[in-house]
């Protein structure tokens, strides 16, 4: 019987897999046999991510927030690798601000993170997906697209349109065999959790 789980000589293509959920959704499909290509901003973290995970995983540095460069960094990588078969959209930022005192530059910052460098991303893995008839394309969501969260009303903007985005594109690119799914976590301790729960940026903070 075949491993419905196995991912033998499948690429993968992770954004943000530089640390936490990157980092274990990386790991998890090096262990089912998965070649994986993380991204980020930074390459200090990816390499560390490459070195815990181990397999056939490397690491390419890439912000998908500079939507100009999205279509050839994965013409790059398909050249360079192969078919991207699957691709985590798991790049993302947060900020912790009052909504009365959020500004526009600040709002936008997320958003061309968190929901603009996602559908660019998918639009240029898509366009090759369609033409081969499959494809499977992940958003790593959030649960404060379900429920409100105190002085995270960018995030929870992007978020939220990233949900509905997969409902739509499910219907579109889904009857060319192309999957569209999104992933809800809930409250996961990683850096970033750390500070959209703990971080106050009007408290009052010990030390210089």
């Amino acid at each position: 019987m075949n491993d419905p789980f196995a991912f033998d000589h499948h690429f993968v293509l992770i954004t943000g897999g530089g640390s936490g959920i990157g980092r274990a959704i990386a790991s998890c499909f090096v262990s089912r046999g998965a070649h994986v290509v993380v991204t980020g901003r930074r390459e200090a973290p990816l390499r560390e991510t490459v070195k815990r995970v181990g397999g056939a995983a490397v690491a390419r540095v890439h912000d998908v927030s500079d939507l100009d460069s999205i279509p050839d960094f994965v013409a790059e990588l398909e050249r360079d690798v192969g078919p991207i078969g699957t691709v985590v959209n798991n790049a993302g930022i947060n900020q912790k601000l009052p909504s009365l005192e959020v500004t526009d530059a600040q709002f936008d910052e997320v958003l061309a993170t968190n929901l603009k460098g996602a559908v660019a991303m998918s639009r240029a893995c898509a366009q090759r997906m369609v033409q081969r008839k499959w494809g499977d394309i992940q958003m790593i969501t959030s649960m404060a697209a379900f429920f409100g969260l105190e002085q995270v009303a960018a995030c929870t903007a992007s978020k939220s349109a990233l949900q509905g985005l997969v409902h739509q594109l499910a219907v579109e690119w889904g009857r060319s065999g192309v999957r569209v799914d999104g992933v809800a976590p809930g409250f996961i301790v990683t850096e970033m959790g750390r500070t959209a729960l703990d971080s106050d940026p009007r408290a009052p903070r010990e030390g210089p």
